[in-house]
């Protein structure tokens, strides 16, 4: 869940996978929300960022 306490949540969705949320962060850069993901297990590629969105090429991380 990202967002500011004592507001609803700008985003509160599942994940493709499981992550290390201790190594994760968010942060506003130039205005915008930036998202560092760190994946739980090495190597391992996910079908989406947030489950029920735009599916991602396993190779590139890219949205097909």
């Amino acid at each position: 869940m990202v967002g500011i306490k004592g507001n609803p949540p700008f985003l509160n969705e599942k994940l493709g996978g499981t992550v290390l949320k201790q190594e994760s962060l968010w942060q506003i850069d130039d205005n915008e929300i930036v998202i560092i993901l760190c994946k739980m297990k090495k190597g391992e590629t996910w079908s989406c960022a947030c489950q029920g969105h735009q599916t991602l090429d396993p190779l590139t991380q890219a949205e097909v």
